[in-house]
Parts: structure tokens; sequence; C-alpha cells
């Protein structure tokens, strides 16, 4: 029965008519509405034309040319001109629809074709708003203002709607109503009126407050006409105050002075105050205003210049006026308007007091001026002036009254009264005066001064310029003016300082100490603002005092004097007498002592205690005293000042502990004010008893002690110092003032030599001394110390108080300042500034031309965040000259070091600073490219060598720069459980070893010749076969580049190395691309190098039983990443003081593995740093792992603390696999591969085709034309497809552009459809056609480096497409599979992309692969029993994988025909040739297998990817299948430097390690030491690219290959940089501490870059350290950091380092022994830097030797100069010439870097540029003569003179010749043709 196709017999369908087409018969078109089909064959004129041709002269009938086959309409839209119509046209026009009756060409106007159409349908046809100048037809509809209007007649509207606006007066309007009716009348709102603009009626403004509706259509004037308005919505609005340029409308309300107005009317520039009366006479009010409200509108003091208007209420003098009209501007002081009763109304008559009369003051009436003792009221407004002062002034006219006389006591009264005069009576012109003033006579001592007010006064001496004075010569007592005049000075410095302590104001006092030497009890606190000044630096000297003989067995009396004290202090408080003791003449006060009282006593007071037991009257009593005040001094003495002398004097008990405040007593209560005078006024008592006190101690000892003689001056100053002492710490709590009194007591007896000598404060300064004679001892090194401390005092030192929180010591305003003073000691200390004594404050001291003469000293010493800031300050023979340490800073300049034993030490960092944490970053930069292996014929790049290949990319773009062109790139291949690189390092076992470890092989040559598994090395090869055997052997160049294989035998004579393939082991050679075949010959122009082969293990492969929940036969199964939505999502907040009050709501987008989100509501009640934690469950994934968090950045400043700025992490779910039935609407989805779930597609059928990308699923119907969509793999949509076909694949790939687009194609038919929005719509493209369809189908379709490859099954057919989304177009190819040896085409059944080729199998086992798509190579898959091929099914790929799988097709394997098809048996490939059996764990009928990556491992959720890569094979007989897991192997290459492994670079990273950690094993047969190489992992790591073209003439030395893509390379930090993230504010600067993990070793910043500020502040910084990190380090990813910027710093400038390390004053013995030269210096401890502490120094010694830091130094002896390799940076210089630069220690200059091709100047120190050396060779080569200096030489194996040129391996030798391709030959290929071509000789062309 024959077969033929109904398809073959059909009409032409050639769409619509046109004219000047060639037409056949049984075309059929389209004219009008009707088509006709086509009765005899023309070319087309006029349509009429061709239906009347004659054929024949004669006839009479026409021989048409087309019949009509059916009628119809044609609809054309909206009729336009100049168009053609042919009958049964639909057009439409306006609002009616025509039906064209007879074909005309269109005029341009439709009126003009009324008689050519008919109306069809009458309707509106909506046009918008009215517009002038546009054509309208019938039944177009517009909107003109709130009307509607339908058009009644064609027209062209003109510049006013015609018909719109009726009886107009303006005559602008056309009132006909011949072209519009109304339709609908309404109204429109047109805003706030405005000039100028044209109203129409039932337009609607605002005016004022109100709503108006125009009337009458007209353009606006400058102002409103009421006329053309009516008021449609009467309303208010509300005006600040009233100005003339605001037109107001009724209803409007203003305020103008003090009253409050409302319009009546419409009005503009109408004063409502002049509105209230019309007239003068106030008798006709006007009705534009009406006055809503009187009010005062108070403006202070009259004015000059003011307007003021009505209700403004003023005061002029002492009286207050209203307005009651508007005035006009008032522009002097005489104006008298305000007297005026028609403009101001007195409110209230009164006086203002103006203090002292004064000169050019303005007074006003009611004004009192107090002058010359007399006060006065001003009775007339003026400007005072010295002619019109009150009284008699000698004009005549007074403007005063006398308000009070002042009394007669204004003259002299007593003798010494001085006489002064002020003012003159300048008028009366007799020179005479105002009147005397009396200056009364002073008191003794005191000076006549001038004050700050300029009038004269008496005052002390010394308080007038805050001066004491001190002299040897002096007294230390309290006589009234002591210190304060020259005449009687105090006779120590420290109690001048004492008795400036106790003074209100302390600043800018100067104590100056005359010439002389000072034995001082220390140590002398300064107090704020004073200064000590010495007489001059070499005469005036401090000392320590000495130790008291006198007082060596005081100690036991002075505490007996105390006993004394302690045993009358309470009585004396209480003002109970005190029996005096035998001899005291000096009475107890209890009377005449002034008190501090309150006017009442508070009623708890006056009937005994509180409910507290707390006050009373035997507390208070009145005055008010707290009698408590004596026990108070009774704990100092027995609990502070006892104890403490008992420890220092006789090394009994413990040092009790100094406490303080500077916050005076006080008692908490309501009453606390009757407390204070309570305690102040015992304090009084006290203090008015002091000198009974002495007096009593004194009688009591010499009446209980008569054998013991004491120094009754010593005790009565101690006493006073008690008295003082006790006074102060019941002021103040704490004991401080009492230590110190006791300290000066055992510093009295013991001496102060081991004490500070100067505590100073803020504001204070030393100027011009010597101070001598500290001394202490010198303390061993501490544990790890290099360096001794002192244990003498200091010199100067800040006062350290009674603590740190001691706020009178802080140095708050300007540092102490020490100037011109020399120190001279030993063991002790110049300047000590230790920052831990103060809490607050600037903690630092300035020093200038300060010399440190100290033996085993310090010379500066600061600690503890101190800061020093020294200017000439000299250090001799000091155990350290400056000493920075615990974050202490030093800033010197122009000052030295000289001998001792270190010069300037800067050790550790701040312990009190609280350390700043962030993290290290080791992932801001990409994937790092090594190196591009190229070669070949063409220079192509063959592979990219990575060293780290990065992770987290879902997309890479590269960039080539070399010397090659064109090479292109598309990054399709990510891989998970993958190696991202392998790090060289130490071994964990061996921290300090050798990284790279040592005796690997590197060794390259040119070969001689080779074949498919040998070469032959180099002639002068010296390799022996022990030492080779097992490496790698690689061509690196030439025909053949890339072909490498381990060594298996080597013939050391015949240099012939035989290979093995590392993949199989089987001789031959492996590639770098796999694959690739191998070239038959190897020439010399090949050239191989011999290094380590790298093993890597191999991940694995199993194989699982899973359950996919149906009974159905599975057809297929993808996997692709989804995306869902959520709608008002909340979460829960966490962290803050509290929870939220509304919690903010989030709408959610899920795309891929990444959250978007949108706030919905802000929320309130936030607080920044809260965290809001949206559960993953609720997102569709898993609680924890996919949680989203959202961190709250910044909240609203207001009261509701809403959501305003915010950030978030988290990671979505992964994505689902999919699996689809061969018949019915069931399939099963899972997120793992391993549970899966029942799912309903929308229609029944054979789901044969899916596939899944760009974050969707699509899914054909076999046999049908529907498909189905899905964003969420769970629930679908189906759709329509263009055709009805047996679809049989389906693939995702991308368009030229890089869009997605899902391709699928069918059997039987070139038809394919394609989709370019996620399978929702789908559009029809053509294949190439394959010939006879009936026998030939498209069976399978995949893509790949941006090419669509679909495959037939017979005819070895493939056709190559790529898709242009731009253009929307296809562009196909068809190829052969030319890789069959015989002519049978074989039954292709699929093909997949992977590893940069294309794979298709056949269903008998046979393979062909391509790297394009047009060339194809051969292989074969394996079988079972070695014979019966697979019936193979599908093949796909995954991550480095190939797997296919299949059935036997009832085939006989083995010995036993089977008794179905069903088989356990599938291969696995790497590399789609070379294929590994491998055993499922059913037996079926395998039809599907997918590859899929989904996150099913539990890991940082902050990341994209935790993926596990996973293979699901299904099968078409069960409802089971297979979870494969397996991967591909690592590849790589060994990279040897100086004999140790430098690096290991990536060829492939490899797959699926997700149970196994990889191995790496490394053949060498000569190394000596292994090395250690760390396999790091990641997911989402780059595979090599897929190439669209590899280019050409590139070089593997010079190209460079960078990329740029949204994952990261994680890089262990070595050497000077690392990057930390996380820092918060200033970024930190040079000299910054970095600790690392917690480890002791601080790393110290060199330079800092912000690299970048996250949303949250975080800032990404780039540091330079040292030391350099090494990979024994190996910082990790988020490794902790400690940041510390208080680190200990010396930073001096112009500083001399001499002798340095020749130890203290004795062993330099200067001038003796250092005049001899026998000493040794130590110059490496000039600058010493412990734990973290930094020197920056710029410095020369005792040579003249300058050195700026340890990078730069100057030899001034030889000139030389020492610059730093690592961080001397030439960027940005032009030209450098350094006279001669020396390379190595002893090599020779190098005076110059030439370019000279000749070699001419023959120099010893001119090194010639690589181009130079190269033109060299090539002329003396090539030229050839005499200038050859050798007699042969051997390339590769050819060897070269003297006589003849020979090969060495006895091949030929090759002589190329040149060869033109041009003309007819240049597109001739073959290889038959090529040789002939070759062959030819150039003039035969």
């Amino acid at each position: 029965m024959a077969e033929f196709r109904i398809s073959r017999l059909r009409y032409t369908w050639r769409n619509t008519w046109n004219t000047a087409t060639s037409y056949n018969k049984d075309d059929v078109i389209r004219y009008g509405g009707s088509t006709y089909v086509c009765v005899r064959q023309h070319t087309s004129s006029a349509f009429k034309t061709d239906q009347d041709y004659l054929a024949n002269p004669g006839d009479t009938a026409p021989t048409v040319a087309w019949l009509k086959m059916t009628d119809g309409y044609y609809w054309r839209g909206n009729w336009s001109g100049t168009t053609l119509y042919a009958p049964g046209d639909l057009v439409l026009y306006g609002g009616v629809i025509y039906l064209v009756a007879t074909s005309h060409t269109s005029d341009t106007n439709f009126i003009t074709n009324a008689d050519k159409v008919a109306e069809y349908v009458s309707l509106y046809n909506w046009t918008t708003d009215w517009a002038a100048a546009t054509r309208y037809g019938i039944g177009d509809v517009v909107k003109y203002n709130g009307f509607v209007y339908k058009c009644i007649a064609e027209h062209t509207s003109g510049s006013v709607a015609q018909g719109a606006e009726i009886g107009n007066s303006d005559g602008q309007d056309d009132s006909t109503l011949e072209l519009w009716e109304i339709v609908n009348e309404g109204i429109q709102y047109v805003g706030t009126f405005a000039p100028a603009i044209r109203y129409r009626p039932n337009d609607l403004v605002k005016y004022g407050g109100s709503l108006l509706r125009c009337t009458v259509g007209h353009t606006s004037a400058s102002s409103i006409d009421s006329t053309y308005f009516v008021t449609e919505l009467p309303g208010n609005s509300f005006y600040q105050t009233w100005a003339d340029d605001v037109m107001y409308a009724v209803g409007d309300v203003v305020r103008h002075g003090g009253h409050i107005f409302i319009a009546n009317k419409n009005n503009n520039n109408i004063n409502p105050t002049t509105s209230l009366y019309a007239t003068s006479d106030r008798s006709v009010p006007n009705d534009e205003w009406k006055l809503l409200a009187k009010g005062s509108n108070l403006l202070g003091d009259w004015a000059v210049g003011q307007s003021y208007k009505t209700g403004d209420v003023v005061r002029r003098g002492g009286y207050v006026y209203v307005a009651i009209l508007d005035t006009a501007l008032t522009d002097d002081g005489s104006t008298l308007d305000y007297l005026d009763n028609s403009n101001w109304e007195i409110v209230l008559p009164g006086q203002a007091w103006r203090n002292a009369w004064t000169s050019g003051s303005q007074f006003e009436i009611g004004d009192i001026a107090l002058y010359r003792g007399t006060a006065y009221t001003c009775n007339t407004g003026h400007t005072a002036s010295n002619e019109n002062f009150p009284g008699d002034n000698g004009s005549g006219f007074t403007y005063w009254d006398i308000l009070s006389l002042a009394g007669d006591g204004v003259g002299l009264s007593v003798e010494g009264d001085l006489l002064t005069f002020d003012l003159t009576r300048g008028l009366v012109g007799d020179g005479s005066t105002i009147g005397a003033t009396s200056l009364p006579i002073g008191t003794e001592g005191q000076l006549v001064a001038v004050d700050t007010s300029n009038s004269i006064e008496y005052n002390t001496y010394g308080n007038v310029q805050k001066l004491l004075y001190v002299s040897n010569d002096g007294i230390d007592d309290l006589n009234a003016d002591r210190g304060i005049n020259p005449e009687k000075p105090y006779k120590t410095i420290r109690y001048a300082a004492e008795r400036v302590a106790g003074r209100a104001d302390t600043n800018e006092t100067i104590i100056r100490v005359n010439a002389g030497t000072y034995d001082e009890v220390l140590p002398i606190v300064v107090p704020e603002g004073t200064a000590i000044n010495g007489a001059e630096l070499r005469t005036t000297t401090v000392r320590p005092n000495k130790a008291d003989a006198s007082l060596a067995t005081d100690l036991p009396f002075h505490k007996i004097a105390l006993d004394r004290i302690s045993d009358i202090v309470e009585a004396v408080v209480q003002r109970t007498t005190v029996t005096p003791s035998a001899g005291n003449t000096v009475s107890q006060v209890t009377t005449n002592i002034v008190f501090q009282t309150i006017p009442y006593v508070p009623p708890q007071y006056e009937f005994g205690p509180d409910e507290n037991g707390l006050y009373g009257p035997e507390l208070f009593q009145t005055p008010y005293i707290d009698i408590t005040l004596g026990t108070q001094i009774q704990d100092l003495i027995v609990d502070d000042v006892v104890p403490y002398l008992d420890y220092y004097l006789s090394s009994v008990g413990s040092n009790p502990v100094i406490t303080g405040s500077n916050t005076r007593t006080d008692h908490v209560g309501s009453e606390s004010l009757a407390q204070d005078y309570a305690v102040e006024n015992a304090r009084r008592i006290f203090e008015a008893n002091r000198l009974f006190i002495i007096a009593e101690v004194i009688a009591f000892m010499k009446a209980t002690q008569p054998t013991y003689t004491f120094d009754e001056a010593v005790l009565t100053d101690m006493l006073n110092r008690y008295i003082d002492a006790f006074k102060y710490d019941t002021t103040y709590v704490g004991n401080y003032a009492s230590f110190q009194a006791a300290r000066y007591y055992k510093n009295k007896v013991n001496g102060s030599d081991t004490e500070d000598m100067f505590y100073v404060r803020n504001a204070t300064g030393i100027k011009d001394f010597t101070f001598k004679n500290l001394s202490g001892t010198l303390n061993p090194p501490q544990v790890n110390e290099l360096y001794k401390r002192p244990t003498g005092g200091a010199y100067i030192s800040l006062d350290p108080g009674w603590g740190p929180a001691d706020t009178r010591g802080w140095i708050m305003k300007r540092s102490p300042y020490i100037q011109n003073c020399t120190t001279f000691g030993k063991n002790c200390t110049g300047q000590k500034i230790d920052g831990a004594l103060h809490n607050g404050g600037n903690k630092s001291i300035t020093s200038n031309d300060f010399t440190q003469v100290i033996s085993d000293g310090i010379g500066a010493w600061v600690l503890n965040n101190g800061r020093a800031e020294l200017v000439s300050v000299f250090t001799y023979y000091n155990q350290i000259g400056m000493f920075a340490e615990k974050g202490g800073v030093i800033r010197a300049t122009n000052g030295n070091s000289s001998y001792g034993d270190f010069g300037a030490v800067s050790d550790g960092n701040d312990p009190t600073e609280t350390a700043a944490f962030a993290e290290v970053d080791n992932r801001t930069g990409q994937a790092i490219v090594a190196s591009a292996f190229a070669g070949e014929v063409n220079d192509e790049i063959l592979v990219l060598e990575y060293t780290n290949a990065g992770e987290n990319y879902t997309q890479a773009d590269y960039t080539f720069v070399g010397s090659g062109v064109n090479a292109q790139v598309k990054q399709e291949d990510f891989r998970d459980d993958a190696v991202f690189e392998a790090l060289v390092k130490n071994a964990p076992t061996d921290p300090n070893g050798t990284i790279g470890a040592g005796g690997y092989t590197n060794k390259g040559n040119n070969a001689q010749t080779g074949t498919t598994t040998s070469l032959t090395l180099a002639t002068n090869d010296d390799s022996t076969e022990a030492a080779i055997l097992g490496l790698r052997l690689i061509i690196t160049s030439g025909k053949g580049a890339g072909q490498y294989g381990y060594v298996t035998g080597y013939n050391p004579t015949s240099k012939i190395c035989n290979v093995s393939r590392e993949s199989d082991d089987v001789a031959g050679w492996d590639h770098v691309i796999s694959g690739t075949p191998s070239q038959t010959s190897l020439f010399t122009d090949n050239t191989y190098r011999l290094e380590p082969r790298p093993t890597f293990s191999h991940p694995g492969f199993t194989a699982a039983d899973i359950n996919m929940g149906a009974t159905n036969a599975w057809a297929n199964v993808a996997y692709g990443e989804t995306t869902a939505s959520f709608s008002a999502v909340q979460g829960t907040t966490t962290g803050g003081t509290g929870t939220p009050i509304a919690e903010a709501t989030w709408n959610i987008t899920k795309i891929a593995r990444k959250y978007t989100l949108t706030n919905v509501e802000v929320g309130s009640g936030y607080e920044v740093g809260q965290e809001i934690t949206i559960d993953g469950a609720s997102l569709g994934g898993t609680t924890g792992e996919h949680d989203l968090v959202i961190t709250v950045l910044e909240v609203s400043e207001d009261s509701t603390n809403t959501l305003v700025r915010w950030e978030h992490v988290g990671t979505a779910d992964s994505g689902k696999f999919v699996v689809t039935p061969t018949a019915g609407s069931d399939f099963s989805y899972s997120s793992d591969g391993t549970t899966w779930t029942i799912g309903t597609l929308p229609l029944s059928g054979n789901w044969k085709c899916v596939a899944a990308g760009g974050n969707a699923f699509v899914t054909l119907s076999r046999g049908t034309s529907f498909a189905a969509y899905s964003t969420t793999g769970t629930s679908w949509t189906s759709v329509n497809l263009p055709y009805d076909r047996n679809w049989n694949s389906v693939v995702y790939g991308k368009s030229s552009s890089g869009n997605g687009v899902f391709l699928s194609v069918a059997a039987n038919t070139d038809a394919g459809v394609y989709s370019t929005d996620g399978g929702q719509t789908w559009k029809a493209t053509t294949l190439p056609d394959i010939g006879d369809s009936t026998f030939n189908e498209w069976v399978d379709v995949a893509y790949g480096a941006g090419r669509f490859v679909a495959v037939a099954n017979s005819g070895n057919f493939v056709a190559v497409g790529e898709y242009n989304s731009v253009t929307d177009t296809w562009s196909w190819n068809p190829e052969i599979m030319d890789v069959i040896d015989d002519s049978a085409t074989k039954d292709w059944r699929t093909i997949t992309y992977g590893n940069n080729r294309f794979v298709a199998i056949s269903g008998t086992g046979e393979i062909a692969y391509s790297f394009n798509g047009t060339i194809w190579n051969p292989s074969a898959m394996p079988t079972q029993d070695g014979s019966t091929s697979h019936d193979w099914k599908m093949v796909r790929y995954g991550q480095g994988v190939f797997i296919a799988v299949g059935d036997t097709g009832q085939r006989t394997i083995g010995a036993d025909p089977p008794a179905d098809a069903t088989s356990s048996y599938a291969a696995s490939s790497e590399d789609g040739v070379t294929w590994t059996p491998r055993t499922l764990t059913q037996t079926s009928n395998w039809t599907g297998i997918g590859f899929g990556n989904p996150d099913i491992s539990t890991g940082d959720s902050t990341t994209q990817s935790n993926s596990t890569g996973t293979w699901i094979a299904v099968a078409k007989d069960v409802a089971t299948g297979n979870k494969i897991l397996t991967g591909s192997r690592v590849k790589g290459r060994i990279i040897v430097e100086s004999r140790n492994i430098s690096a290991v670079r990536l060829w492939d990273v490899g797959s699926g390690y997700n149970d196994t950690q990889p191995t790496l094993t490394i053949t060498d047969p000569g190394n000596t030491i292994d090395a250690y190489v760390e396999l790091r992992m990641g997911d989402a790591v780059l595979g090599q690219p897929s190439w669209v073209n590899r280019g050409s003439g590139y070089r593997t030395s010079s190209t460079q290959v960078s990329l740029l893509g949204d994952g990261f390379a994680d890089v262990i930090p070595k050497g000077q940089f690392v990057t930390i993230s996380g820092i918060i504010g200033p970024v930190p600067g040079p000299g910054t501490q970095l600790r690392f993990r917690g480890a002791t070793e601080f790393y110290t910043t060199q330079t800092s870059t912000l690299e970048k500020t996250d949303s949250n502040g975080s800032q990404t910084v780039l540091f330079r350290i040292t030391p350099k990190l090494t990979l024994s380090d190996f910082l990790e990813h988020t490794s902790q950091v400690e940041i510390r910027e208080r680190y200990s710093q010396v930073r001096i400038t112009g500083h001399d380092f001499l002798d340095v390390g020749t130890g203290n004053a004795v062993q330099t013995n200067y001038p003796v022994l250092y005049s001899t030269g026998i000493y040794t210096g130590a110059p490496e401890n000039e600058v010493v830097e412990l734990n973290g502490g930094r020197v920056f120094y710029t410095s020369t010694d005792q040579n003249g030797n300058f050195r700026c830091g340890e990078l730069f130094a100057v030899e001034q002896a030889t000139g030389i100069v020492t610059i730093s390799a690592d961080f001397f940076d030439l960027g940005g210089l032009t030209e450098l010439a350094l006279g001669g630069v020396r390379l190595g220690g002893s090599g020779a200059v190098v005076r110059e870097f030439s370019t000279d091709t000749a070699f001419t100047q023959d120099s010893n120190n001119v090194v010639p540029t690589q181009r130079a050396i190269k033109a060299y060779l090539q002329n003396r080569l090539n030229v050839g003569g005499s200038d050859l200096l050798t007699a042969s030489f051997i390339a590769g194996t050819v060897k070269v003179g003297p006589n003849l040129i020979d090969n060495v391996a006895s091949l030929e030798v090759l002589i190329p010749g040149p060869v033109a391709f041009r003309g007819s030959d240049a597109n001739i290929s073959g290889t038959l043709v090529g040789q002939q071509l070759f062959l030819r000789r150039e003039e035969d062309l």
C-alpha cells in the first residue's frame, strides 16, 4: 500500500494581494474582505485590470485572473488618507465603522470619499480632551472643561471650541451648535485663580478659602471679576499678617497689628485699619473688611525707623502705649507722635530703671538714671550728652526731675582719702567739674591700682599681679602679705604652691623663685594655672631634702600629739569646754563665730529624730552644727594618718588606701541645705580653734613628755598642716589631704630623694631651674624585656591627686610646659607622663630645652596613653633616652640621646584601651588565572590555569590581554564540592618547614622527534631513567602543545622517552583539552617540560534507590532553581531593650537562592541594631538555614521609631527536581532528590520533554500542541504551542546577547518552537531540512558555548543554531557528523554539552564529539560483554561528569538472550570520550538522567551555595529511580621554582567531593622532602569556561587573564597585605596594631586604604602591615582581628643618637674614658620596637650617618644609600638617575641600561635590554659571516656548521620554502591538494 502525504496537495497562501507581483495558479490571496484563487499565471497590475484582461484580440469576455473563494470583511483599522481601499474593507473614522463599497484610493479628507463607503456601525469614539486644529469626524467624543461633546459634523477644530461656550461677551466663541452636541454636562476643578488664564463655564477655581464656579467663559484679568463667578462653596483662608500685594477673597482672615479682620469682599491693597473708618472723623465705616477681634501685639521697646499698626503695644521710657491707628515710619529720637492721642493711647504710665547716666544714651519719659548718687526721672525724651547731664549742667534747660537726692558723704572724710574728678561743666566754660569723689585710704602694704573699668582702687601687691615670691631668706608663715610682697617672700617653693592652692582663683599665678638652692620636702604640687619660674637655669637649683636626723626618734611622740588632737576635737566642735593643759595660755573659742544660718527650723528638727533617727535636736542646734565632725577627724587620725606613718616609718601594718572626692559633703534629703550649713558651721568652729588646738598640743607634749625635746616650730608646722588637711577631708569625702600631710612628715623624716619632685596640673609651667639628686636603683629586666627600669622618682610628673577621677589634676586647657631646665640624678626619671593617673583630659606635658643628665635613668617616660611634646630635649647616660610604653606617645624634635644603653624604646599598647574587633576578609577579590596555556599551530588558548578558581559564582566575564586576538568565552560550568585552590604551605606537623619542600624536577628543552606514544628528548638532555620515571612529560609549544603523559621508560642513549596517559594508564598522550587527537609526529619545534606529576583522588560513585511516589512510567527529569513571592510577611524581633509596638510588614520575592524584599509597613518602636528574623519555613525553605534576617540600621527621629533604613542577609532554599511521566498528568518533585511529592500537570500526556533554566521549568506534551511552565516546580500553567508535533527534546540556552531561551525539537518535521519568557509564550522556528523526514527526525537538542545543536536519528545530521534576541531570529546550519568509517548512518539517540564539547551517542554505542558542533571526532561507549552494544537512551552532563543510561534493547548480552530490555548498566565519563562502566541499583528500562545541585547540607546561611551535585535516573517501567552521587577528578599542574613547589595550578577543579576530602599524590623520583598541599574546597567554583573562540597568536608567557563575576576568591593572605572588614568609625591609620586570632604577636599597619563601606557603616580596609604574613599564619576568612590604635609611639625628627649603648656615666666616664675611644657602643639599641610599639624617626649618629626609619639610610663617609626593596616605589617617575645602581653586595655598578643593538660600548657596567639582545642575535645569526664566532651550534636535533647542516638524530633535515595561497588557490583545502600546493615553486603560482 503506497504512502503519500496530504500536505503535498495544497493551495499556496500568498497573503494580501499586491501589485507588480508574480502569481501562479492555485495561489490564494486576500483582497479586501474576500479571498480569491489564482486561475491563470500573471504578474499583477491593478486588480480590476487583471480581472478585465482580454486574452485574445476580439475576446469580449475577460479572462479573469482570480476567482472568488470566500466573501468576507477585512478590518483595516483607522481610516487614513492616500490609501488604497478594496470592497469589503472595514475602516473606523470618528465614531462610525464604514464598509468600503467601491475600490478607491482615499483622499486627505474622509468626507470626499463618503460616496464610496457605507455606514456599517455607528458608535462613540472617545478621543480624550478637545484640541485645537484637529480633524474631528462624526461620532468623535471629546471632553471640554466639565462637558462631554459628540461631533455631529466632520470639521477641523478652531482655536476655541465651537459650540462649547455660548453667549460669551468677549466675542471669542462661535455660539452655534452645528458641529457638536452635549453628551454630558459636568464641572472641572482647575486650581487656584490666576491672571491671564482662559476660564470656561463650570470651571471651579479656588479663590481665598472659597470655591468659585465660572458662569461665563473669559480670560482672567489681574484681579478676579466677580460678575463671571458664583460662590460654589464658601470657606476661610488664614493669613498670618496683612500685605498690600496679596489678593484677598471673601472669608480671608488676616492679622493686622494686634487686631483680627475678615474680608467681606474680594479686595487688594485695602488696609484693614483704614477700611474701618472711611473718613477722618471715623463716622462712615467701610465694608471691605470686618473687625473680628481686638488684640495686642507686644513689640517691646519703641524703636526709631519702625512703622506701627493698630493694636501694636510698645514701651517708651517708663510708659506703655497702644497704637489706635497705623502710624508712619519714625525716623528720629525726637518724634512726638506717641504723644498724639489720635494715634496712641497710654496703657500704663510707669518708670524704667536705666542704671547710671551715660553720655550718648537715649532716654525717654519715665526713665530713671543715677547720677552722682542722686536718682533722676526723665521728663522729656532726649539723647544724653555732656551738655545735658542731670543737675546743674549749665545749659539752662533740664530734662530731669530729682527723684531721690544723695547725702553729704561724698567728699574727703579722713586723712589719706584721695580726691578724684569726673565730667566737666563744658557749657559753663569755667573748667568746673560735676563734683568731688573720694577714695578712702587703704591698709598697710596696699597699692593704688586702676581696675578693669578704669576706676581707681586700693589692692594688695601680690593680688594685683598674682605674683608670689620665694627666697632662701624668706619665711613660711601665714602673715597676711607673706609671699605676695617681694620684701616678704616665702622660704620654700612647696609652701608657696600650697598657699596658691588655697586660693579660689589660681589661674595666671606666678611663683617667682630667687636664685639659690632649695632643699624641698617633696613632692611639690603645682596648682592649676600656676607657673614656677626660677631666676636662671644655673643659679636656681631644687633638690630633695635630706633625712632629718633630729626626727629619727620623733614618730612615737608625733603620734602622741595626734592622739591629743583626737582627744579634744570632739569637744572643740561641740563647743564643750576643754580643760587646757598646763602652760596653754590660748583660750578655747566658743562664741563670736560667724555661722551660716537659715530663716526657719524644719519641723522634723524641732520635735526629735525622724523615722530614720538621722536628724534631731541632738544633731542640729540653733545655729545648726554638725557635731559629728569631731568623730570624722578622729577617724582620719586613727584609720589613715597613724597607719600611714607606721607603714612607711616603722614598716608596720599595711599601706592604707587613698580615697578622695571633689564634691563637697552633702546629705540626701529635702533639707540638705540645713545639713550643709551644719557641716560648714562645725568646720568654722574647728578653724576658730586652730591656735587653741596647736597651743594645747604643745602644752600637752611639754607636760606629758618632759624628757623629750622636740622642735616646736616643726610640730607647729605639722599641726597647721593636719588642721588644713582635716578641714579639707571633711569638706570633701576622703583622706587625700590627711595622707599628704602624713607624707610630708614621712619625707621630712626620711628625706625625699626617692620621691617625685613636681606634680603638674592643668596649664602649669616650670622654667629656668636645675633639678638634682633624685636617686634610686636599677631593677633587673622583667620577663621578655631588654631594658631595666629605675626605681627613683620623676623630676616632673602628672599630679596623681587622690586617684584617676580627681579632676583637679586633669589637663583640660593647656599642657604643663617645662622650659629651660636641666636634671641631674641617677636611676630616676626626668619626666614621667603616666596617662593612667587621669581618667580624662589630655594627659600630656610639653617640654622645651629640657636636658636629662641621669645615669641609668629614663629621660622621658610616657605610658598608659600619656602624651609628650618634646622640643630640644636632650638625654645623657640614660638607661633609656625616650621610653614609650602601654600606649604612651612621644613626639620630639631637635633632640638627642647620648650614651646610655638605649636611645628610643617603644613597647606595647595601652592596656586600658577597649580594643576594636573585626574580621579578616579574604573574599574581596576575584578568581585568579595564573596562566593561559597557549599553543598549537595558531597559538590558541588551550586551557586556563587557576591558582584560585573562586567560590559562589553564578556568572563571570573574562578579559584576555596579550599578543593574541579574538579569544571569547562563556562561563557555563560551576562546580560544587570542588577544589578552588591547591595551597602549597607548611605541613601542620612542621610549621617551620620549607614551603614547597625540595628536590623537585623542572627541566625542559626542544624535542628531536616524537610519536603517539613517545618523545625523543634533546640531545643534550642528561636525564637518567631513574630520575624521570613517573614524571609528567608535557608538550609546551609547537604542534601538539598541550599533550602530556607520564614517563614509563627512558633510554638515555637514544633519548627516547615512552609515555602513558594519566587518564587510563594506556600508552599514549592525554591532552589538556581532553579528547583532542594526539599528533602522529612531533618535531624539533616542539618544546617539552619534565615536571612532577600530580594525581588527585576521585570523588567516587554511589547509587541509591529512590521512590518518586507514584506508579507512573517516568519519561524524563530536570532540575532548576525557582522563584516565589510572599506577601505581608512579618518576622520576630530580637535585641534591643524592648519589642516593637507594631511589627514591620514585608513583601518578599525568592529568586533562585536569593531574597529580595520590599517594605510594606514600617512598623513602630524599633531600635537600631535590632534583628527581625523571618522563619525560612515560611519562605518555602527550612527554619534556620533559610531564615531571612533583617538588621535595623536607622529609625525615624520622632517618637514613633519607625524603620528608615535596614539591610538583610539570608539564603533562600535551592531548586527542585521535577520528574515527568510518559502518560497521565501525575509528576513528582523533590528538593533534595530523596524525598518526593506527587503533583498534577494541567493535562494528561506523554511529557517526555522537560527542561529548566532561568528560574523556570517547561515541559511539552508529545503529539500535542500543549506545553506547561512553572516558576516553582510544583504548580504549573498550561499554554498552547504553534504546532501539534511529536516533541522529542527541549533545552534551555542563551541568545547571542545572553538572554535565556527554551528550544524544543520534534520528530518527522523541521519545525521547532522556542520561548524567551520562561515558557509562557512560544514561537515557531524552522530547523534545516534533513532530507526525507519520513525517516529522519530530530531526536535531541543541546546547548553550549552560545550554540544550539540538534541531532537527527539518522543520516548523521546535526543542526547548529544561534538565536539573536535583538532581532528575534534564528540562524541554522546543517552539518554532517563525518566520524563514521562506513557509509551507513547511525541511530543517534541523544546529545548533550559539557566540558567544552558536544557529545552524541547512538543506540549502538557510537560516540561523536565536537568542540564546536561542526567538526566531529569518533569514540565508542563501553559494552557489558566486550562486544554487544548497549541500547543507550540518554546522556547528560553536570559539573564535570557525563552519565549515560539506557537498556539492552533486548540484545543478547554475553551468551544468554535477555528476557526483556531491562538493565542496571550505565556509564560515566569526564570528557565524553573515555567512559567508565557503572552499575545502578535497579534493573530497569532507564529513559532519563538529569543533574542538579540542591542545597541539602546545612552550612553558612549567608553564602549562596552549600550544594551537593546530585544525579537522578528515571525508568519508564517502574516508579522508582536512582539517586547518584559522583563527580569529576581534579586535574592540574605542579609549578617548580628553585626545586621547590611554588604553586599547584588547576586545569579542572573537580566536583562531587561531598563525602570525602580529595587527596593529592605528587610523583617525582628526585624530591628529597615531600611538599604539603592543602586542597581547599568550595561550592560554585569556576570550571573551565566554554570557548566560543580560542583566539590566535597568544603566548603562554605574556597572556594575562582577568575576570569579573558575582563570586569571590578566598585567598589566604601572605606578605604585606591583608584585608579586614567590619571596621566601624574612622579608618585606622599607619601604626595601628593588629593581632590575629588571639595571638600574642602584633602586626603594625603601614598604610590603610578604604575599599568599601557597607550600608550599616561597616568598612572594609586593605592594610599594608609588618612583619609579613606567611602561610604558616594561615589566616582564614572571618579570622578575628584585634585592633589597637593606642599603641606606644616615639616620633622623633632631627634626632641625634650619640654612641648609644656605651652605658651610664661611670661606664662611659666622660670625658676621660670616652676620649680614649675604649668603649663599646650598640647601634642596634638606638631604636627598639617591642610588642607592637613603634618608633618613627629621622636621625643622625656620631658619624653623621642619616637614617629615616628602618627603610632609608645614608652612610656619610661613603655616600652609600640603603633603601628597603619592599617599599621602594618609583611609580609615576618618568626618569630616575642614581649615578650608579649596585646590583648585589659585590657586583658591578650598573651605569646605564642600553638599547644599543650593536653592543658598541663594550662596557662592564652597561646592561642591554631584552630587545637589544634579541636584535643583536638576529643580526649575527641571519647575516652570517666572520662575525659569527662559534664554529657550530645545535638547535634541537639540527647541527649547523662548520661546513654542513646535519641532523644529530639521523632524521631528515626539513627546510621550509615559501608558499603563496592566493588567487584561485585561496579557498582550496584538503591534505593532498595542500601538499601539491606546498611543493610548487613561488614563481609557478
